[in-house]
């Protein structure tokens, strides 16, 4: 083998571990994009400090939008995220709040009730805003083409919105076209003040700015079709529907108990789909290794699968045209035990509880920013009424 064939094979090498470790990155501070779901070539856009300018390109949309129909059109998927889960932060996308399903995290918040400020901002999911963008910052940015952007609702789809609307109801500017009369949006990120992460070092932080959408260029009025051609279905590269026992160990630090007990040689599985046997030997619950399972028992173990969830799952709920109006089905106090118990989870009238929470809040003097946890509730104590010293007599002279 000739020296250039040697260093050929050696790059060829090289190339092969730096995709490993990327792919060993991408695991282990965790995303919720499915990485095998987008197509080669695409990359994530992350923008930096500067001025950047940018065409928002629509997509048709697949099955797993939370907003729109399949088949349809669309610029934007928005979604609520859970950005820091347990001690490795790996994001969520939020089963309750897109979807209503059941969520580990929501019933954690709610068996709290309030919780202080600063661990609410922490668990709570946020707003995000994906998009798939051409950017024209600079020729080697255009030059890969279409990318994703996951990104803050507020400074994004939010400002969007803002610039977009015509004044006088005169409706909105159809900004994502990719033929003559689009526009491209522009906005800047500047350096402002500090902020800890989340290993607790000190950095620089920033701020977007100057919001605005402007004309494309003159000859560039029209995005070229070898860029529109590789618009996919941008819902399905999200994991819109992460695993329950896998965010609740995320956030728990193990798995969720349930009413199913080992007997003696009883067998049952791991989340891995590991069987678990249990004996009278000296190693009781040993993880042993088995051949994969057949198609008729894969098929027993999806039918079982809703019977074993079923230990988790919330009691049923009455219809909400049942519900007297301003009243709890579950006998909690209607606005102000709202999210206290986890009934609330999938409550009929969680929405009007909810308004009437805040109409309450706003009828009260205002309190301090810090939240307390709330304690178990407990009855009143009657304040013993005061002695008062009686008055002094003075003796007649």
């Amino acid at each position: 083998m000739s020296f250039r064939e040697k260093m050929k094979a050696k790059k060829k090498d090289l190339q092969q571990r730096n995709e490993a470790i990327s792919k060993e990155e991408t695991r282990k501070y965790g995303s919720i994009f499915l990485q095998s779901k987008i197509p080669k070539g695409v990359q994530m856009w992350r923008p930096g400090v500067g001025e950047h300018e940018i065409d928002i390109i629509s997509f048709e949309t697949g099955e797993q939008h939370p907003n729109s129909e399949p088949g349809q059109w669309h610029y934007v998927v928005r979604l609520q995220v859970y950005m820091t889960v347990g001690a490795l932060n790996v994001p969520y996308v939020s089963p309750h709040d897109t979807w209503g399903d059941q969520d580990p995290i929501r019933e954690w918040m709610a068996s709290k009730g309030r919780l202080p400020t600063e661990v609410f901002k922490k668990v709570a999911p946020k707003e995000r805003a994906v998009f798939l963008i051409w950017c024209h910052d600079t020729p080697e940015e255009e030059e890969k083409g279409i990318q994703i952007w996951e990104t803050s609702e507020y400074n994004s789809y939010e400002k969007m919105e803002e610039q977009a609307k015509l004044p006088r109801g005169g409706g909105h500017i159809i900004f994502a076209n990719e033929d003559k009369g689009g526009k491209r949006w522009f906005f800047e990120i500047v350096k402002e003040g500090t902020y800890t992460d989340r290993s607790g070092k000190e950095k620089e932080g920033t701020k977007f700015k100057a919001f605005k959408f402007i004309e494309r260029p003159e000859g560039e009025e029209a995005i070229p079709d070898k860029i529109m051609d590789k618009s996919f279905p941008l819902d399905e590269v999200i994991n819109m529907h992460p695993d329950y026992d896998e965010m609740y160990k995320a956030h728990h630090g193990q798995l969720p108990e349930t009413t199913e007990e080992l007997t003696p040689g009883s067998e049952t599985q791991t989340a891995d789909g590991t069987k678990v046997t249990s004996d009278n030997g000296d190693e009781p619950n040993h993880i042993k290794e088995e051949a994969p399972p057949s198609e008729e028992d894969t098929a027993k173990t999806e039918a079982q699968r809703p019977a074993r969830r079923a230990v988790r799952k919330s009691p049923p709920t009455a219809k909400k045209e049942d519900v007297p109006s301003g009243t709890c089905p579950h006998g909690h106090t209607f606005g102000s035990d709202n999210e206290q118990h986890t009934e609330c989870q999938g409550c009929p009238v969680w929405q009007e509880c909810s308004n009437k929470e805040v109409e309450l809040m706003d009828t009260k003097k205002p309190e301090s920013s810090e939240q307390e946890e709330k304690e178990p509730e407990k009855k009143e104590e009657k304040t013993p009424p005061v002695r008062k010293r009686p008055p002094l007599r003075r003796k007649a002279k």
